[in-house]
């Protein structure tokens, strides 16, 4: 395993979990907030797992990362962190919105590589969010501190933080997972 400070990769056991759709022998997720904290914080694992041969890699970008500004902004992010990721010069990028546990999520394909778009609010640094997006968050929905945050493109409303989570886990099962699955994700701990 790797371990960085305030971050964690590793594998992780989900009690009850039983995935029901394909299974990969080496599947990665990356699990963020922003389209460059996988750059930021496992750049350099990230690369290595996008060019190993057999290995499924999945990033999930919770939030939109659109720091209260325009829908341009927003995109323009979410279409460089496709680019960034260095996939080979003969894949081809789909994209569509996939209707995942009740919500539109905008999912980008190419071979063994994924990007989930749940397109949330930005919360700012402080967790306070912007006032474009009349402040709303995702910590304010985990403390119920709102009731529900709907995504930037208007695609979908998360009602609870439970909602959220469900979603999340909902992708995972997507996905699929095992003994040897990798979760590059905050250390809330």
């Amino acid at each position: 395993t790797m371990r960085r400070t305030g971050y964690w990769r590793g594998p992780i056991a989900i009690p009850g979990f039983i995935p029901t759709r394909r299974m990969y022998n080496n599947l990665v997720y990356y699990v963020v907030a922003h389209q460059d904290d996988w750059q930021l914080f496992y750049g350099q694992q990230a690369f290595l797992d996008l060019q190993e041969a057999g290995r499924r890699v999945v990033f999930i970008y919770t939030t939109a990362g659109d720091a209260g500004g325009s829908e341009a902004w927003w995109r323009a992010r979410e279409l460089g962190a496709i680019a960034a990721q260095a996939l080979p010069a003969q894949s081809i990028v789909t994209e569509a919105s996939n209707e995942i546990a009740g919500h539109r999520i905008a999912v980008y394909e190419a071979g063994s590589f994924a990007s989930y778009h749940l397109r949330l609010p930005d919360g700012h640094p402080s967790g306070d969010g912007f006032p474009s997006t009349g402040h709303a968050s995702l910590r304010k929905l985990q403390n119920g501190e709102i009731s529900q945050l709907a995504a930037v493109d208007g695609s979908t409303t998360y009602t609870s933080w439970r909602d959220f989570c469900d979603t999340l886990n909902a992708i995972i099962e997507r996905e699929g997972w095992d003994a040897n699955t990798w979760v590059n994700t905050a250390d809330w701990n």
